[in-house]
């Protein structure tokens, strides 16, 4: 694995590194993310960030997305690979990620958005990607569309949005005391209906749980709110959790429209090329819900 660039802001240690095809961030030694055009799904747990579009009858319905925490942008390049929607907006409090996801990780977009919510004295950083022509053109293919990367803490930003859209990827996560990730926004009764509130009305909601009891407390909070309720809602499944035995993450699905997981083999070699058999050996858990 070849390091590419590295670098120290404010106590913060940035690497970029490669291997084979894929391009991978570390942020204080914590693997950020990862994009390989060539394995969109590679059995990592920023899949489980994906594929409940793939639980859509038509997941190409998703036009307008909202990714609140970039990081280096794999789901941004993902969702442009996949179902390459009309617009994608994507918010970190992280400055140099999103330098870094557009220097390296392909991401493509006229500017980083800084007037929105953030103090002057935390301008974005210019990353000199001095290594940058050692990353072969085959981590930046597939056409990516031009998306909006804007600076601001999420909450504070998503409060000023008026915006709607079909699909939210909430994966916002700092730092504790003894370096572990954990949620940057409690998934309090507040924040769910602020984002239920930003849907559209067939809206997509996919929210990054460190573990198995946040996950389990949000849906209780989303349930007894009746936040993603409808008129059909009854009928359908509206909820579901996604996790891969090698990560603690469990991924939360919450949804205004019908989701079928049986619709995901089909989808993911539809849209993301990825046959039965790597299917099968994927490992995946979906465990649908009714909320």
């Amino acid at each position: 694995m070849a390091l590419i660039w590295e670098k120290k802001i404010k106590g913060v240690t940035y690497q970029v590194r490669t291997a084979g095809s894929s391009v991978r961030l570390y942020t204080n030694k914590v693997f950020h993310s990862q994009w390989n055009p060539n394995a969109v799904l590679c059995g990592g747990v920023w899949d489980l960030l994906l594929l409940p579009a793939f639980m859509l009858a038509n997941p190409t319905q998703i036009k307008n997305v909202l990714v609140l925490g970039v990081g280096g942008g794999a789901v941004i390049r993902a969702l442009s690979h996949c179902l390459g929607p009309n617009n994608i907006t994507g918010v970190d409090l992280d400055a140099t990620h999103l330098s870094i996801a557009k220097r390296f990780f392909g991401v493509k977009t006229t500017a980083i958005d800084q007037s929105i919510i953030k103090p002057a004295h935390n301008k974005a950083p210019k990353v000199k990607s001095l290594h940058a022509s050692t990353i072969s053109a085959q981590h930046n293919n597939a056409c990516p569309i031009e998306c909006r990367l804007v600076h601001a803490e999420a909450k504070a930003w998503l409060e000023n949005n008026q915006t709607k859209y079909d699909l939210i990827i909430e994966d916002i996560f700092k730092e504790d005391d003894e370096g572990q990730p954990i949620r940057a926004v409690e998934a309090s009764v507040e924040w769910l209906a602020l984002l239920r509130k930003s849907l559209s009305k067939k809206g997509l909601l996919v929210m990054n749980f460190e573990d198995q009891a946040s996950w389990q407390k949000a849906k209780q909070t989303a349930k007894k709110q009746g936040l993603f309720n409808s008129d059909h809602s009854a009928k359908y499944i509206n909820c579901a959790k996604l996790a891969l035995p090698q990560y603690e993450n469990r991924m939360g699905v919450f949804s205004l429209c019908p989701l079928d997981k049986r619709l995901l083999p089909t989808h993911a070699k539809m849209y993301a090329n990825v046959t039965q058999a790597k299917w099968d050996k994927m490992g995946y858990s979906i465990t649908p819900y009714k909320i």
